[in-house]
Order: C-alpha cells, then structure tokens, then sequence
C-alpha cells in the first residue's frame, strides 16, 4: 500500500452546534416611537416622576439607622479585640 493513494486523513471533530437563527427577533412585532401616543408617554412619564420624589424624612432617618449600625459595629470590634488580644495580661 502506497502512502501517496492514501493520504492521512485529520481527526474528526465533535458535530457543532447547529447555525443561529438568521433573524430571532423578527419573528416578535415591534412598536415603532411613532405609534406611541402621547398619552402613554405621559402616563408613563408621570408614573416615574413620582417615583422619584425624595422625602426628606425617610432620608433623615436612613442616615441616622446607618450611623447607628456603623457605630455599634466599631464599638462591638473594639470590645471583641479588647477580650481577645488584652484582656488576659
């Protein structure tokens, strides 16, 4: 047998995943900006501006729960660190 009528073949590879979709999205119908009305528009313009009202309470007392807990955990590690390393000379 002559290497020249059969030459080495390359390993066969694992089958591939089959091709995507040419267009996936197409198939789902799309609103363009033009067919929206104005009144959606404003409905859901008005639903996010309120929202978005801050209150000056509820701020006040987030900043006063963050604190608290900030300063409960430094003075319970202090306290942890006394009773670990300084406690027993």
């Amino acid at each position: 047998m002559d290497q020249a009528e059969n030459p080495p073949q390359a390993p066969r590879s694992a089958p591939s995943a089959p091709p995507p979709a040419a267009h996936p999205a197409s198939a789902i119908p799309l609103r363009t900006p033009s067919s929206a009305s104005t009144e959606d528009t404003d409905t859901l313009l008005s639903n996010y501006a309120a929202a978005e009202r801050h209150n000056p309470e509820s701020t006040k007392r987030g900043c006063l729960l963050a604190f608290g807990l900030t300063l409960g955990l430094v003075i319970i590690t202090v306290t942890t660190v006394y009773f670990l390393f300084y406690a027993h000379r």
